[in-house]
């Protein structure tokens, strides 16, 4: 009974691994769905958080092999802190909407579970030697379809806008532009390591299409995620190819270079088309709107009465408060997020003990409609308090500091292109879902993440 148990999990293990490579097609399924069926209750909802309940069956399965009661416990211990997050807002929370509550808890708890779920599978896989034949290529299959939709959707014109209004940029036939780039941003250093591997010969240079194609993706998508995951990880690898040039004394020169040179290329090409992309475009809209916003304020305020005014005017400005192109700045970078935490800090102050501890759920004690903050960590901690978040960054908290002791035991190893371009991915990642969400919170989003940091 024993080894048919196993047999299962390994099976399951190799499932987890390619099923990073059907996520474009759940994602094309849910555009279908909600465009054109008009459905709100997604294929790629139903198949993902399945394959969430089955992945906790595995991890228990695996952990009873192992005889790791802590693993269990923790499982145990999550499964109670959101049953007690969505008691605490059916109890003290006036507009609630449990498919609202019960979705959002949902959607959280798939990075955790998955997380678990993928570090378990490639442990497994590992030790059968099977794991480097599959991840990271199910990453780079993945973002090759993303890649080609987005292309046939562009070339047939029937691309969904990436913004709802005003702002440019297209999505191919995916709904949400916003995950869209952010996935893409996260499968870019892990696209271009792949490339730079692959590409160890002239007769071998078509590798670099996998990253061109993942470069024009994320340039049309129009969204500043997308644009600084190039910017940030071209450079970065440029670099590398250099430092592991000097530790590594296989290397075939001409290639390092030859692969080095078409990586600044791409990058001062970026450079140079990039007052004719849509981000660009995007920036000088929101600009213009916040000068627009800046100029009606100061027709308002110039309606007051003046004696007031010059009193005011007088009044030297609290350091406290940010100076204008400061402000400008802050509202570019976090597009109103911070308008939407400000509002979740008054609602969070105005809560009872039982709402700190356990959370406000989805939306914090909104009065009209819910509205999240867009900023994962922000969103996590306000939803679910601080014994909730707590126990929800649990397992991003330890293998986050394992993986900075391992870095800190390999450091020379650490500078090989590889680990350099993986540490980006992630950290474009961590980065992305403090300034922009979507990636801790959208399942669509976190299962890269999660793969990668499992990997």
């Amino acid at each position: 009974m024993l080894d048919i148990a196993t047999q299962k999990t390994s099976r399951y293990s190799l499932f987890l691994t390619l099923f990073i490579l059907f996520q474009p097609l759940l994602d094309l399924l849910t555009t279908f769905s909600l465009l054109v069926l008009k459905s709100s209750i997604t294929p790629g909802i139903l198949i993902r958080f399945l394959v969430a309940l089955t992945s906790v069956i595995y991890l228990i399965l695996m952990k009873k092999n192992e005889k790791n009661r802590l693993f269990l416990i923790y499982l145990l211990s999550l499964g109670v802190i959101l049953s007690l997050n969505l008691l605490t807002t059916y109890l003290f929370k006036d507009l609630y909407i449990l498919s609202e509550e019960v979705k959002s808890v949902a959607k959280i708890s798939y990075y955790v579970i998955m997380l678990l779920a993928y570090i378990t599978a490639f442990k497994e896989l590992q030790l059968a030697n099977k794991l480097n034949n599959y991840f990271p290529k199910v990453i780079i299959y993945a973002t090759i379809l993303v890649n080609l939709v987005m292309i046939i959707a562009n070339l047939t014109s029937t691309s969904v806008s990436s913004y709802m209004y005003m702002k440019a940029g297209q999505s191919g036939w995916f709904y949400a532009g916003n995950e869209l780039g952010s996935l893409l941003a996260i499968a870019f250093p892990v696209v271009l390591w792949y490339t730079l591997k692959k590409s160890s010969q002239l007769k071998k240079l078509y590798f670099w299409i996998p990253t061109l194609l993942t470069v024009y993706s994320l340039l049309i998508i129009g969204t500043k995620v997308g644009y600084g995951a190039i910017i940030l990880t071209l450079p970065i690898a440029f670099l590398t190819i250099f430092i592991e040039i000097y530790f590594n004394r296989q290397y075939n020169l001409k290639m390092y270079i030859l692969n080095a040179s078409i990586t600044l290329a791409l990058f001062i090409g970026v450079l140079i088309i990039t007052p004719m992309i849509s981000v660009s475009t995007n920036t000088t809209i929101h600009l213009d709107y916040l000068a627009e916003q800046k100029t009606i304020t100061e027709v308002d305020s110039s309606s007051e009465n003046t004696q007031e005014a010059a009193v005011e005017a007088e009044v030297p400005s609290s350091p406290d408060i940010p100076a204008d192109k400061d402000t400008e700045l802050n509202e570019l970078i976090y597009s109103g997020r911070t308008v939407y935490l400000a509002q979740y800090k008054t609602f969070f102050k105005e809560a009872n003990l039982s709402q700190k501890a356990f959370g406000m759920g989805y939306g914090g004690n909104y009065k009209d409609q819910p509205k999240t903050i867009e900023m994962d960590f922000y969103d996590i901690f306000y939803q679910f308090g601080f014994i909730g978040a707590f126990v929800l960054l649990l397992p991003l908290l330890y293998y986050g500091f394992n993986l900075i002791k391992v870095m800190w035991a390999n450091k020379k190893m650490i500078l090989q292109l590889k680990y350099i371009l993986i540490l980006a991915s992630l950290a474009i990642a961590l980065g992305i879902a403090y300034i922009a969400g979507h990636i801790l919170t959208a399942p669509a989003v976190s299962i890269y993440f999660v793969s990668i940091l499992a990997y």
